[in-house]
């Protein structure tokens, strides 16, 4: 469905949550920051939204396991304890659901039910229509979504015999980045656990095909044409920062250039419960 341009209007925000452009010219143009984020011309961000303690969790169970397969894995696409580990370009991808801890994924319940009841009851109970409204766009619901069930991607394993469902534990160490892409479900939750003490950060495309957008990307990376297209934004806020974006935005995770960045990140639609 093609937008509805309204007048002209700049970035909104709300208690706890900052819209970001990243289509500025489109962005402009819509009648609000729904349809925007609907339509992958900005993504929101969440100040604030896991704890310090929540963040450890997450991030300690994840480098337990990679330090376990770091001392007995030998391969590159390996399974382990049922699941498919992934690395690619220096990242070790870990399913929650699938991996981690009974700790680790009671943190990430919760940071699905504190996202819902952002979105139906706003910051600190205080109804926040844009919010809102944002559920009701991307969902096609804004009440009662805790009734409802988060349906995650799944990204199945090389052979298609072993399931390794979203949420991840993402953990990039120096040289690790993702490619660009867009993610295959309604929206898009990612919580920062541990920031880079040089570069990473997460960055955001246009969704066009300009390839005359010059790269900012080294030497070495400029050889990857996935890596090729200069970002209109690049996000690197504090740990316990969340993002959320819809499904069609392009980004990826830029290249760590010294110390690891570990993010909590899955793509996910709302469904009725079966």
């Amino acid at each position: 469905m093609e937008p509805s341009y309204g007048q002209q209007r700049q970035e909104a925000s709300g208690p706890g949550w900052q819209e970001r452009f990243v289509d500025a010219e489109r962005a402009h143009a819509t009648a609000s920051v729904a349809l925007a984020v609907s339509e992958s011309l900005s993504y929101i961000v969440l100040s604030e939204f896991a704890t310090p303690h929540e963040c450890c969790a997450l991030q300690n169970s994840a480098q337990t396991l990679q330090d376990i397969y770091l001392k007995h894995g030998d391969s590159n696409v390996d399974i382990f304890r049922g699941i498919v580990i992934k690395w690619v370009s220096e990242v070790s991808r870990f399913s929650v659901k699938g991996l981690l801890d009974e700790h680790a994924n009671a943190v990430s319940d919760t940071l699905m039910r504190r996202l819902l009841d952002l979105f139906e009851f706003g910051q600190d109970k205080i109804a926040d229509n844009e919010l809102s409204e944002i559920a009701l766009q991307v969902f096609g619901a804004k009440a009662n979504l805790q009734e409802k069930r988060a349906k995650w991607y799944d990204e199945m394993s090389h052979d298609d015999k072993v399931s390794n469902p979203e949420p991840m534990v993402n953990i990039y160490e120096e040289g690790g980045y993702f490619k660009r892409h867009g993610d295959g479900m309604h929206m898009t939750l990612l919580v920062i656990l541990e920031e880079a003490l040089e570069g990473g950060g997460t960055a955001f495309y246009t969704n066009d095909d300009d390839d005359d957008n010059k790269t900012i990307m080294d030497e070495h990376q400029q050889d990857n044409p996935l890596l090729s297209k200069t970002p209109q934004r690049i996000e690197m806020p504090p740990v316990g920062t969340a993002m959320i974006w819809g499904a069609k935005l392009l980004h990826s995770a830029m290249p760590v250039l010294k110390g690891s960045r570990t993010v909590f990140v899955g793509s996910f639609d709302l469904v009725e419960h079966e």
